[in-house]
């Protein structure tokens, strides 16, 4: 058996698949292995998503964590990407819950940006988001530094901000407000957040 096919064999047993085990000597040693492999991505999903976790419980937690491995597995040497899909694969129950969690640790995988002035914004009307900003359904989730800020719009201001991290223009994101004045507060809020980046 060459290489490849036994390293194929080897990562399909620790991902709980079954396969002919028989390839492999110590298979007590390959069921310690593929324990500390559940474990360490159940740990890492844990550290992401704390209250998804406590709300369904230790139990219903690693059983999750168990199926999702199975169908999303990782793709990244950081564990830290793994839950990219996961609030999505959550029950219904906990899904908002697990994408507010999910915003708030991808916010650090972004590059700072340099935010837009006031004068700027005025002068190119342009309507460009910073990386380390995410909607997660009517929250507003960005990072400063270090620190990590959140915000619930309502819906007209969510619809706009959605439009504006889908890159539409300054027309199209005005337009999701009920009137000129309202647009005119919140695109102001943004730009003292520091939500626009600078051109």
């Amino acid at each position: 058996m060459n290489l490849a096919r036994t390293q194929e064999l080897f990562f399909g047993a620790l991902c709980g698949e079954e396969v002919d085990r028989s390839f492999l000597a110590g298979e007590d040693r390959l069921g310690v292995y593929a324990r500390m492999f559940i474990y360490r991505q159940v740990e890492a999903l844990r550290a992401d998503f704390p209250e998804t976790a406590a709300k369904l419980g230790d139990e219903a937690f690693f059983a999750l964590v168990e199926r999702y491995v199975r169908a999303h597995p990782s793709e990244h040497p950081d564990l830290g990407r793994l839950g990219r899909h996961f609030a999505a694969f959550c029950p219904e129950e906990v899904r908002e819950l697990a994408a507010l969690e999910w915003a708030r640790a991808e916010v650090f995988f972004e590059a700072e940006a340099t935010a837009a002035s006031a004068e700027e914004f005025a002068r190119t009307l342009r309507v460009r988001i910073i990386p380390a900003l995410r909607l997660a359904s009517r929250t507003a989730v960005w990072r400063k530094g270090f620190d990590v800020h959140e915000v619930e719009l309502d819906a007209d201001e969510a619809r706009a901000l959605g439009l504006a991290l889908g890159g539409a223009s300054f027309i199209e994101i005005c337009g999701a407000f009920a009137d000129a004045e309202t647009a005119h507060a919140a695109l102001q809020s943004w730009i003292a957040e520091g939500w626009v980046a600078a051109s």
